[in-house]
């Protein structure tokens, strides 16, 4: 039992007792008087009636519960008042002597022990006094000993009975005062009754200070309507508790959270009476949560912006999103953010009503170290960003700034920008606050840092990587623009394809590096050549393309392309050498209709021309190239017909001994019949078949056509000469297509001789090179075709695993007219023999020439004197010898 539930068990039976007093004493004295009038006094009895009735009334309204000695005073007169009762009416077994039984037990049941013990005794003396003075026989001494007993009996068991009364007050006591937790009691007004230490210390208020005061005095405002909302509806509605969490106000005007829980107390006929509630502090756990929803709404407003920025905006957007977001979130006036760009930051973007005011100019950031964001109106403003200060005047901020925070915006390779906020109000930004402007600061940081990598990704894709030249798909788009333009009616662009002569032999003098070294300074030179409005491409190797928009005419072109040919001559330093290169130039101006492939391939047939003239010429793409070039695409169509319907043939010429005439091989030779312009010449179809790629299925077929010839009773069993076309070397799979042919017709490896040009072998170093290497491990003989009409280069007849090599009819025909024709030949015989390669001369028509051949100890031939290419079917079947 709660000690209002003692206290309520106190007045009841004080209330009951009182009640029981009042008209009982005055019964008793009034019959007293009434028949014992001449005994009594009239003034006692009327003193002990008015007696009477002030302890009944005292007892009733409970004010004498608070004073146990007054009870047990008021209980012993009350037992005088019945023992005088006794005297008066003279009978010791009348009915008024049964009021010790009521009297004497309620005093144990209210009383502590000894004033229980006490108020016993007194009954004893006064009853046993009141049968004295009536006389003293031996029966009355009977009845005074059964009261007394029988009234100390019933004493103790309703003492029994109300001790765990008073046990549940003391404990409840002990409790109350000694809880952990807040205790208070208070009325149904919240009128606060009684505080325990605990709540002092929570409330830093004093016991004084509580007590007597209202619950509404140390709440916080805002909870107090919910409070008495949760009052009232207990109250009303006959509930028995409520909880909340509300805060509280310390003596010292700090806030601190508490759980509250009442309950409601009631008297024994269940009306509420009072209220009884504790207080748990649970101020570190609120805040706890306060920072962790603080967190988590800071994180979810960095994630958000995270996902903003994958969303790929502008880095600018981003940070005006940004800075509205930090304005929000830390109720600040304005925010900044701001790029490094070279040596000063630059405004990204801002939030603030005074921000374009603040931060409208650029900012001068200094490579000195000092400390974080400093306010100084009276001079310079410095904020470190990991060791570069940013200063700006004191203009720049306005008057009422108060405070600022700024955090360095890093990217993986220093400092990006930063990230500032201006108060108006002198403010403390919290840890959370602090944490919340580094995660947006990173969330910019990784922007800053895409958008750069963004950037330089789409410069690389659309940039050469050696020059920083735009590419082909970057010339294409401009050159596409500027043609859409034309058709609206624009002036008319010209595409201009720039080639260095004889590049090659730069890049194998002084080496890849030197080559790529020119090519880079060779870049700015020809863009500072041409016009605002131009571009300079590189396409690849050593062409240069260039779009130059809105040319007068073909001779404003033309002069144009010398121009750009004039600036490339001037003399270049590479490794420390001085380089005069030439360039050739071809030419194509737009036309009604013109397309972008169209105008490079245009240019690109003019380059072709203008190479054919010699070096460091202009060609103009005119009617006439279109015209040839237009015959040469006819071509190469019905030659990829002709290749799919096995239109094309193979004729074979026999290379002979020159002592005998007896052929000692044959050479196969494609030759095509046009089905409208009849015989074409290889010289015509072949190179065609190069430039379209045709030539390597081309190949392919006749390396099959040739060795199946070779196996068959038209061979006579012969070695077959095979020609292969520079891109032919350079396929991946010709040596498996070399197997495949030897395979399919059974021929001897050392029976197929591959004929090379010296350009096949010149155009890479390295690839040549291994593909040779793997056609010498088959087996096969590799020759030199036209030596002397190209480098003739004695580097690379050492290098390559060459077994022959054929002298061009062009020294051949003029041996016996010109000296130094013979004596060429000459020379290249004595070096071939001396690199142990067989010298076989190609172009032999008279006798004259083989007889001098033979004199300089030439073996084998081949020419007209000795047979004509012819299909295998009109092979002399043993030619006579000569």
């Amino acid at each position: 039992m709660t000690r209002d539930g003692v206290a309520g068990f106190q007045r009841a039976i004080a209330r009951r007792f009182g009640l029981t007093v009042l008209p009982a004493g005055a019964v008793v004295l009034a019959w007293a008087l009434s028949r014992h009038a001449e005994r009594a006094s009239t003034v006692g009895v009327l003193v002990l009636l008015a007696l009477c009735v002030v302890v009944a009334a005292g007892l009733i309204d409970g004010r004498l519960l608070a004073l146990r000695h007054g009870i047990a005073l008021a209980l012993g007169f009350v037992t005088v008042l019945v023992a005088t009762a006794v005297v008066f009416s003279g009978d010791t077994e009348s009915v008024f002597s049964l009021f010790f039984f009521w009297c004497v037990p309620v005093g144990f049941g209210l009383l502590p022990l000894r004033p229980a013990l006490a108020l016993l005794g007194l009954m004893a003396a006064a009853f046993g006094a009141a049968l004295l003075s009536l006389g003293g026989e031996p029966d009355r001494l009977l009845i005074w000993f059964a009261v007394v007993v029988s009234t100390g009996v019933v004493g103790g068991l309703l003492r029994s009975l109300s001790g765990s009364a008073r046990d549940a007050e003391e404990h409840f006591s002990r409790a109350f005062e000694g809880s952990p937790l807040g205790m208070v009691a208070a009325d149904l007004n919240l009128r606060v009754t009684r505080v325990n230490p605990a709540l002092c210390a929570f409330l830093g208020r004093s016991e004084s200070e509580l007590v007597d005061g209202f619950v509404a005095d140390y709440s916080h405002p805002a909870d107090m309507a919910e409070n008495v909302l949760l009052h009232r509806a207990m109250v009303e509605s006959g509930g028995t508790a409520y909880d909340m969490e509300k805060r509280y106000v310390r003596g010292d005007g700090s806030i601190v959270w508490g759980h509250l829980r009442v309950s409601l107390v009631r008297d024994d006929r269940g009306r509420p009476r009072s209220l009884h509630a504790q207080i748990e502090d649970i101020s570190t756990r609120r805040l706890a949560e306060e920072a962790l929803d603080m967190r988590v709404r800071h994180g979810e407003a960095a994630a958000e912006l995270g996902r903003i920025a994958l969303s790929a905006p502008g880095v600018e957007q981003l940070a005006e999103r940004a800075a509205g977001v930090i304005v929000e979130r830390l109720e600040v006036d304005s925010c900044a953010v701001m790029a490094v760009d070279g040596d000063e930051l630059q405004m990204l973007g801002g939030c603030g009503s005074n921000t374009g005011r603040r931060l409208g100019e650029r900012w001068l950031m200094r490579p000195r170290s000092l400390g974080r964001l400093a306010l100084d109106h009276d001079g310079p403003i410095a904020v470190d960003i990991r060791g570069g200060e940013i200063e700006a005047s004191a203009e720049m901020l306005a008057s009422e700034t108060q405070t600022a925070l700024s955090v360095s915006v890093d990217g993986c390779d220093g400092p990006l920008g930063v990230l500032t906020v201006f108060s108006v109000a002198l403010r403390e930004f919290s840890a959370e606050e602090s944490d919340f402007l580094h995660v947006v600061a990173n969330v910019m940081g990784s922007a800053i840092e895409r958008a750069a990598r963004e950037a330089d990704a789409i410069h690389r894709a659309l940039h050469d990587p050696l020059t920083g030249l735009p590419n082909r798909d970057l010339f294409a788009d401009r050159l596409e623009k500027t043609l859409a333009r034309v058709r609206r009616g624009g002036s008319r662009p010209a595409v201009l394809i720039a080639d260095l002569d004889q590049f090659k032999l730069i890049n194998d003098s002084l080496g890849h590096p030197a080559g790529d070294e020119l090519l880079r300074l060779l870049a700015p030179r020809l863009a500072g050549a041409l016009r605002a409005t131009d571009t300079v491409a590189r396409f690849g190797g050593d062409e240069f393309v260039v779009l130059c928009d809105g040319v007068e005419d073909e001779a404003h072109a033309m002069a144009l392309a010398s121009r750009l040919a004039a600036v490339l001559e001037a003399p270049v330093d590479v490794a420390g050498t001085q380089v005069v290169v030439s360039a050739s130039v071809g030419v194509s101006v737009a036309e009604p209709g013109s397309d972008v492939e169209s105008l490079v391939r245009d240019a690109d047939a003019a380059l072709y021309r203008a190479k054919a003239r010699g070096r460091g010429r202009c060609a103009l793409f005119d009617a006439a190239l279109r015209a040839e070039v237009t015959e040469r695409l006819d071509l190469e169509t019905t030659l990829r017909a002709a290749l799919a319907s096995g239109a094309l043939a193979l004729h074979y010429q026999p290379v002979v001994d020159l002592a005998t005439g007896v052929p000692r091989a044959f050479e196969a030779l494609m030759r095509w019949t046009h089905p409208e312009r009849g015989s074409v010449a290889p010289d015509e179809f072949i190179p065609i078949a190069e430039e379209s790629g045709l030539i390597v299925p081309m190949g392919r077929w006749a390396l099959h056509e040739a060795c199946r010839f070779a196996t068959s009773p038209a061979g006579a069993g012969l070695p077959i000469s095979v020609n292969l076309a520079a891109r032919q070397l350079a396929y991946p799979g010709l040596v498996a297509d070399v197997e495949s042919a030897l395979d399919a017709a059974g021929l001897e490896p050392g029976h197929l001789w591959l004929e090379l040009t010296e350009s096949a072998l010149l155009d890479d170093d390295d690839a040549p090179l291994a593909t040779l290497n793997e056609l010498k491990a088959l087996g096969v003989r590799l020759v030199i075709d036209d030596f002397g009409t190209g480098y003739s280069s004695l580097a690379y007849l050492q290098r390559f695993p060459l077994d022959a090599l054929k002298v061009d009819r062009a020294f051949v025909s003029q041996m016996t007219e010109d000296g130094r024709a013979a004596a060429l030949v000459q020379a290249v015989v004595t070096m071939t023999r001396a690199l142990g390669l067989q010298v076989i001369p190609e172009g032999i028509e008279t006798e004259a020439q083989r007889d001098a051949l033979l004199e300089l100890g030439c073996t084998y031939g081949q020419g007209y004197l000795f047979g004509r290419p012819a299909p295998a079917g009109e092979l002399e079947p043993e030619p006579a010898a000569v």
